[in-house]
């Protein structure tokens, strides 16, 4: 991948990394929670833009 597509994908990417990275270190079920909701908004504004 090059080009603009390779930067629009590591806009997306870097985000969901933090995203990640906050999931592994959620103190509680309902932290855990809430960033997995925001996962899943990120999957899904991923599969609007990338197939």
């Amino acid at each position: 991948m090059d080009g603009k597509s390779h930067d629009e994908l590591h806009k997306w990417l870097h985000p969901h990394m933090a995203l990640i990275e906050s999931l592994q270190e959620a103190e509680n079920d309902y932290a855990a929670n809430k960033i997995i909701s925001e996962l899943k908004s990120s999957f899904e504004i991923y599969n609007q833009h990338f197939q």
